[in-house]
């Protein structure tokens, strides 16, 4: 009898001879490994989106956030206390006896209460524009309107300084005659750097102390209210409804230059303003106005006075700045102005690759980095002082169309994006099923390798037998 031969055992023994050693596509370990590195990549992918959406569309809330607080603030600015019933008790307005004179104690106590008036209180004081209707209300209702908040504007008749007297602080004191012809007394603490006298057009806001009468001379008595407020300003006549422009009042426009500066802010300017307030959209034939794209531009550069006044459309344009700016006493009577920078591309290759314009319009949806498109009218080429490249120059345009722009999206990088992310997938399951076509090859190799090992082994076998 042979002895058996000393074969070496399968690596596979331990799970039988007919069965192929276990496979897969990655062991323990490396499934460990591929899952550490997918729970990587989603917290990197979070990460970039809490970013997108906390820098991204957080600017604007952070903006809005700011103008409420801002506006609450408005809100809980403390007004003056006036001294009404002091006012009632000093000042007397019954006859016309005691209308001719203004009593010390009354304008004492009204002068140093003005004192701590400021324009920011009118609107919340609920002041009213001072006109014949107000000056006959007043009139009628002396004591019950007492301290009542008013604006005057009118010409100066005649204007008188007190100095400082026991009693009674220093002051001005005269009569106007209001744009409409109504008169009206008026006191106030100062009139700042400016003099003032008879024939100044003036604005000055305060309140209602008593109804006054004077006897002037060729005239007869001129009754009216007195107004006692801090500081008179040098103002100017309504231009009232501006419906059109005429060539003439473009006249005096003169353009700033690099080399030339500033020039003085044209007339025109405010009743430019007021015309796009007034205008009505359907009065302008826009579809035939002139765009302006680069070409355009470089035109409106070589030749400013060509354009001035003509409207103008402006095209898709970023908005590299915007905001609201109070204004001083002006024609126009606008308290406000929307101002800010344009910029578009297709005038980068032009002389002027910013716009500088000034509205009257609200801009609710317009906000910085935003795209608008606007139409309105050319002024003048304005300069302005540019941070690190010194003085430069940008047309001045006053806009009376205000609208968002929204540019149709970009589908190149999404197209991009889903070519990668499909070429990406197809080849991840290309992989796979050449890992499976190779696993079912092993293991038919294997099963083979294990049949032959068989025979062999049978075969040596039966020899040895």
């Amino acid at each position: 009898m042979f002895k058996q031969p000393n074969v070496n055992p399968s690596p596979f023994s331990s799970r039988g001879a007919s069965q192929p050693p276990p496979s897969g596509l990655f062991n323990d370990g490396e499934r460990k490994r591929m899952f550490a590195y997918v729970l990587g990549l989603l917290v990197i992918l979070g990460g970039f989106g809490a970013t997108y959406i906390k820098f991204g569309s957080g600017a604007d809330s952070s903006e809005q956030r700011a103008q409420e607080e801002v506006e609450q603030l408005r809100s809980q600015i403390a007004l003056p206390a006036l001294r009404i019933e002091d006012y009632r008790k000093q000042a007397k307005d019954s006859t016309q006896a005691e209308r001719s004179v203004v009593e010390t104690d009354a304008l004492d106590t009204a002068l140093a209460d003005a004192r701590l008036y400021s324009t920011q209180h009118f609107e919340p004081m609920q002041g009213v524009e001072l006109d014949r209707s107000v000056c006959e209300q007043l009139a009628a209702n002396s004591l019950e309107q007492r301290g009542k908040i008013v604006r005057a504007r009118g010409v100066i008749e005649e204007l008188i300084q007190f100095e400082a007297a026991p009693g009674v602080s220093g002051h001005f004191r005269g009569r106007m005659t209001l744009e409409d012809g109504a008169s009206c007394f008026v006191a106030f603490v100062t009139a700042g750097e400016i003099e003032l006298g008879a024939g100044d057009f003036v604005m000055l806001e305060g309140f209602f102390l008593k109804n006054q009468a004077q006897e002037v001379r060729e005239v007869g008595w001129i009754e009216g209210p007195l107004v006692v407020g801090p500081r008179a300003v040098r103002s100017f006549p309504a231009l009232g409804r501006v419906t059109q422009l005429s060539p003439d009042d473009f006249l005096d426009v003169e353009d700033d230059s690099i080399e030339g500066g500033f020039r003085p802010t044209p007339a025109v300017y405010w009743k430019m303003i007021a015309y796009a307030r007034d205008l009505d959209p359907k009065s302008i034939d826009w579809s035939k106005a002139p765009l302006l794209d680069g070409a355009t531009m470089q035109q409106l550069a070589a030749d400013p006075a060509r354009f001035r006044g003509m409207p103008m459309r402006i095209p898709p344009v970023v908005i590299q700045d915007i905001w609201s700016q109070a204004k001083r006493e002006n024609p126009a009577r606008v308290t406000h102005l929307t101002e800010g920078w344009l910029g578009g591309y297709e005038w980068l290759n032009t002389i002027h690759r910013v716009v500088r314009f000034d509205s009257p319009l609200p801009h609710p949806g317009l906000r910085k980095s935003g795209e608008m498109t606007a139409r309105g009218f050319f002024l003048r080429i304005h300069a302005y002082e540019s941070a690190g490249r010194g003085t430069q120059i940008a047309p001045l345009f006053i806009l009376a169309e205000m609208a968002p722009h929204t540019t149709p999206p970009d589908t190149t990088l999404n197209t991009i994006l889903v070519v990668v992310g499909s070429t990406f997938f197809v080849v991840l399951v290309m992989f796979w099923l050449l890992m499976r076509r190779d696993q079912k090859r092993s293991e038919t190799l294997q099963s083979e390798l294990v049949a032959r090992r068989r025979a062999r082994r049978e075969h040596a076998r039966a020899t040895a037998q």
